[in-house]
């Protein structure tokens, strides 16, 4: 699949199979940075994890500036749906929480976020604690029996991705000595005081802060930290690790020296952020791998050029969402947002109305927050001469189809609070299928300020359903399948 971060605006379709249904998709890529809320105090060396069991992105350590005493202890949350941060009341033991690696692990079958190692603003030592935070409970926990094996001591994790629900942690920095070559496995589930794995494989080179990211079956690693002198320096190389087979192979070199960043998987692809810290770093360029070609391209440049800044990717969209860091040697609270816009798919079970119609949903055009037209969604083959109308929603996390009745064949396809649009009438004739809705969704937005969801930014993931009069069926109402859309800018 080609990555939604390429230059070039694409279009194609896929087929998928849900639960319910076989659905065609069909995607109309424009995608772009925009400006998300700033985070509530300038913040670098965080650690930014999505969160997909609740759609939250959450920041979770780091620090003000680089004084001593600056470290921030509280998870920090962003909310997508209403573009707000809000700080947990949870907090870390210590002030050891700056360049913690992070990521979402499920342990007897809950999410939680584990956050690996860390440092103190100003500190030359380090901790291996492994912390455990729950968003769903609010809490935080030390996982005593299994701290970070990582040598020697004082060593910071140099760069996290999960496969198969285990973390690997590739290289690091020994602080104020070097960088290592080890790479570690953490696997949650495992009996208390053994979750830790030294794996045989080593790193060419030894490398902290390491952008990587799991991709298939496979991790791909791309720059990193080495260290001269005293000094960090950024590095280029390039690798692909088998967590199966243990091994590790150079793949096409990255275009540019970089390192104290974040990797993603971004459609399929290696995705490199920014980073670096010797000029001309640090940069704003976007990097992508593709794996099946060897290949390296150049994405979407956000705006500004940073490092060492929170960030991390919500899968179901693409969305990336990215705050703080050094944006040249200033530590910043600005975020960017890279919004996947404008992708759509149907989903969901059309019901069957008394004369045999299936109604049908779709979009055209492309959603948008500031264009104010241009962008439709239609509701097909309903009954004639029914009123009906379109709504929509904004949050379907953890919502599963609900039947509309005990003997309806209708589902509920989309999770309250809903937004209802003005009621219509169907057109077309009575007791036969050509019967039709229709409404521009962002003259809708535009014209009703007060409308679920509004303001829109950009980013947004909606849902919307049609539903009609159909007096002889069951709860004498039935509705269409749904549209799921992300909003442009």
């Amino acid at each position: 699949m080609s990555s939604r971060l390429s230059i070039r605006t694409r279009t194609f379709t896929t087929l998928a199979v849900t639960a319910l249904c076989a659905v065609t998709s069909a995607f109309v890529l424009a995608p772009a940075w925009i400006s998300g809320a700033s985070f509530p105090t300038t913040m670098v060396r965080g650690a930014g994890v999505w969160f997909p069991a609740n759609g939250r992105f959450y920041v979770i350590g780091g620090r003000t500036s680089d004084a001593a005493g600056s470290d921030l202890f509280n998870p920090v949350e962003y909310n997508p749906g209403t573009n707000s941060w809000a700080t947990k009341v949870a907090a870390l033991p210590d002030n050891q929480n700056n360049n913690m690696v992070g990521a979402v692990l499920t342990e007897g079958g809950t999410p939680y976020i584990y956050c690996i190692g860390g440092s103190a603003a100003g500190a030359a030592t380090s901790t291996n604690a492994v912390r455990r935070y729950n968003p769903v409970t609010d809490s935080m926990t030390t996982l005593a029996s299994d701290p970070w094996s990582g040598s020697p001591v004082n060593t910071l994790p140099g760069g996290g991705a999960v496969f198969n629900n285990k973390l690997y942690v590739f290289g690091g920095f020994t602080i104020g000595v070097g960088m290592t070559s080890e790479i570690w496995v953490f696997d949650p589930n495992a009996a208390a005081g053994s979750r830790w794995t030294l794996k045989s494989a080593v790193l060419p080179v030894a490398v902290g802060y390491v952008p990587c990211a799991t991709v298939g079956n496979l991790i791909y690693i791309a720059g990193g930290s080495t260290y001269n002198a005293g000094a960090l320096l950024d590095s280029d190389g390039s690798y692909v690790y088998d967590p199966a087979a243990d091994t590790l192979t150079a793949i096409a070199t990255i275009p540019r020296m970089t390192g104290e960043t974040k990797g993603v998987n971004e459609g399929g692809q290696l995705c490199v952020l920014g980073g670096g810290r010797i000029a001309p770093n640090p940069s704003n360029e976007v990097d992508l791998y593709s794996p099946g070609s060897n290949t390296w391209s150049l994405g979407i440049a956000f705006v500004l050029a940073r490092r060492n800044m929170a960030a991390d990717i919500d899968p179901a969209n693409g969305n990336i969402y990215m705050v703080g860091g050094y944006v040249g040697a200033i530590a910043s609270d600005t975020m960017e947002i890279f919004v996947a816009c404008g992708s759509m798919n149907t989903y969901c079970t059309s019901g069957t109305t008394t004369h045999a119609c299936a109604a049908s949903i779709a979009g055209s055009g492309s959603p948008s927050a500031s264009a104010g037209s241009g962008f439709t969604i239609t509701v097909t083959n309903v009954e004639g001469q029914k009123s009906g109308l379109i709504f929509y929603g904004l949050n379907n996390t953890g919502w599963s189809p609900t039947p509309w009745s005990v003997t309806s064949t209708s589902y509920l396809c989309v999770k309250a609070p809903t937004q209802r649009t003005p009621t219509q009438n169907s057109g077309g004739t009575i007791n036969t299928c050509n019967g039709s809705f229709s409404i521009d969704w962002n003259t809708f937005i535009a014209t009703t300020p007060g409308a679920l969801g509004n303001p829109f930014i950009g980013g947004e993931t909606v849902y919307a359903q049609g539903w009609f009069r159909d007096p002889p069926a069951p709860k004498t109402t039935n509705l269409s399948n749904a549209l799921q859309f992300s909003v442009c800018p």
